[in-house]
């Protein structure tokens, strides 16, 4: 959904010129994620909406000065699709019905102790919602994004699976049908027969 995603860029460009900071600070170690990345180093990120579970899947974190984070001309976004009704969002927007919903999450800085995760809803021609989730690295962390809508991670993990995309995590992420890691700027709106998900309308 190329509207949603530019407003969801807007934010990574903003928050990643913020977290920069001084070149003195810029041997600071901080968490990455994927690219860069040869740990096995995990960290889980779940979405539900009314306790319903929308989108699941792990990745692989690591730790790395601030200066030797890679800069990325497309930078990897998780991606999935749902239906639900807009005014979870605010009563703004109960005109628009129910509708299909795109979610993209992304990194949008790192820590000496936290991954800041960008997160953001869209529906075609409007951005619902623009956020950031902060993604502690030794504990939990949920983020209430909408009404019933909520994003957790969990702390850093070694991996238990045979590797993200061999087996465990990912293997149960197909299951759901649920797992979609983009790079790039694909054209697929939700709810098409390309869809990562296409469920019931909730709430």
């Amino acid at each position: 959904m190329r509207r949603g995603r530019s407003g969801a860029i807007a934010v990574l460009v903003f928050l990643g010129g913020a977290g920069l900071g001084s070149a003195t600070e810029t041997g600071e170690i901080v968490w990455q994620w994927f690219k860069g990345c040869a740990s096995t180093q995990r960290m889980h990120v779940d979405v539900q909406l009314n306790g319903q579970a929308l989108y699941s899947t792990a990745f692989a974190v690591c730790t790395m000065p601030r200066a030797n984070v890679p800069v990325e001309s497309r930078p990897k976004v998780l991606e999935f699709s749902f239906r639900a009704r807009a005014a979870l969002f605010g009563a703004e927007y109960d005109r628009l019905g129910t509708v299909d919903i795109e979610g993209n999450i992304w990194r949008a800085g790192g820590e000496a102790d936290a991954l800041l995760l960008g997160v953001s809803f869209a529906t075609a021609g409007r951005v619902l919602l623009n956020s950031v989730h902060i993604a502690t690295v030794r504990s939990t962390a949920r983020s209430t994004m909408g009404k019933g809508l909520v994003v957790s991670t969990s702390g850093v993990q070694p991996n238990r699976a045979r590797s993200i995309n061999g087996g465990g995590d990912e293997q149960q992420n197909n299951e759901l049908q649920r797992t979609k890691v983009r790079a790039g700027n694909e054209n697929r709106g939700p709810c098409s027969s390309s869809a990562v998900l296409c469920g019931p309308s909730w709430w």
